[in-house]
């Protein structure tokens, strides 16, 4: 393999690389934001559809065993009962996407918005929809990891203040687990 020489060819492998650089991570941020979207949307099949609403099943846990079996055959791992019920619970969490405002990319909270992602003007699921959200419910700004993380608490309003200042502050997860560790919204309450 032959290496460039002059400078100027040192500056054009530089570029180069710094193009191909910024679009993988345009490409991983892309896929993490489009599986968020679609463990809310798992979330919101399972309570919606499947549970119609209610906070259990009357069946239990059976059917999400079952769905549990059958997709981690198709899909590999990540689709498991346990992932299955942290897709549930992130729907539950955020059934009406993120609580970022709109200055940080968060989605629009009004009813158009959620007639455009239901496809039904009552706002009920629908279920053979195309599954296209009406914008972003969750922008690329925070992994799935940070959602799992802030599943981790309990309280709406202290789970919003840390997902709002992990986006604001571009908090990697470990940052955000030492913030929520150190109590920094007790603190500042």
């Amino acid at each position: 393999m032959t290496k460039l020489a002059s400078g100027r060819e040192d500056e054009l492998l530089k570029r180069v690389a710094e193009i191909v650089e910024a679009a993988r991570g345009h490409v991983a941020r892309t896929v993490n934001s489009a599986m968020v979207h679609a463990y809310w949307l798992i979330g919101r099949e399972i309570v919606e559809v499947e549970q119609q609403g209610k906070r259990r099943a009357g069946y239990g846990d059976e059917i999400l065993e079952k769905l549990a079996a059958e997709l981690t055959e198709r899909f590999g791992k990540g689709f498991n009962l346990t992932g299955l019920k942290r897709m549930r619970q992130f729907y539950r969490a955020f059934p009406e996407g993120s609580a970022l405002p709109i200055s940080l990319g968060g989605p629009d909270k009004g009813a158009a918005a959620r007639h455009l992602l239901s496809g039904d003007p009552k706002g009920a699921p629908a279920r053979h929809q195309s599954f296209t959200l009406a914008g972003p419910l969750f922008p690329p700004l925070l992994s799935w990891t940070h959602y799992r993380l802030l599943l981790t608490i309990e309280k709406p309003e202290t789970r919003s203040f840390y997902e709002i200042e992990a986006a604001r502050e571009a908090w990697s997860v470990r940052e955000l687990e030492r913030q929520i560790a150190s109590l920094l919204f007790e603190r500042l309450a």
